[in-house]
């Protein structure tokens, strides 16, 4: 009889939540971001995971990626990373949204722009 045995990859087993999200954008997020996202004067913020889309050639495939939105009075500061490996290498942005946010925040952000996440 022949098994099969399929290993996944150590980060496949371990879902990528909010907290994580937040533990990289504290780990890897430079000097300058951290400042932007302050410029902003933020009442909170909202680490969460997700997925962005990555094009090679003409194929297109969802990665796990964290958003890091950093909510104030009038706009949020809006980072993302695509997850590799263990965490965030690099961070895109900002992007800067003059809409309402609608969801609440589920960070608190500190004087020098890394975040405490109060959910997972």
């Amino acid at each position: 009889m022949l098994a099969l045995v399929v290993v996944a990859p150590a980060s496949a087993a371990t879902p990528l939540t909010s907290a994580r999200c937040g533990a990289a954008w504290n780990a890897t997020s430079t000097a300058s971001e951290r400042a932007t996202a302050m410029k902003n004067a933020p009442i909170g913020a909202f680490l969460n995971p997700g997925t962005i889309d990555a094009k090679d050639g003409s194929i297109v495939r969802k990665e796990p990626a964290c958003f890091a939105m950093f909510v104030g009075a009038n706009r949020t500061v809006i980072y993302q990373g695509r997850w590799v490996g263990t965490g965030v290498p690099t961070w895109d942005g900002p992007r800067i949204n003059t809409q309402p946010f609608t969801l609440p925040v589920n960070s608190v952000v500190r004087q020098n722009g890394t975040v405490v996440v109060h959910t997972t």
